[in-house]
């Protein structure tokens, strides 16, 4: 998922499964926004 610092997508969801507990009583009742990138994303600098 991010190979330029090694981390993998099994990581990254196990992180999130991790510390779900805490992070979803934060979030509940936020919005949510979702954008789409067709083109990918562009990094700029």
């Amino acid at each position: 998922m991010f190979p330029a610092v090694g981390f993998t997508k099994g990581q990254v969801v196990k992180y999130y499964r991790a510390v779900a507990r805490i992070i979803l009583r934060h979030l509940r009742n936020r919005p949510l926004t979702l954008k789409l990138y067709p083109n990918g994303v562009v990094e700029l600098g």
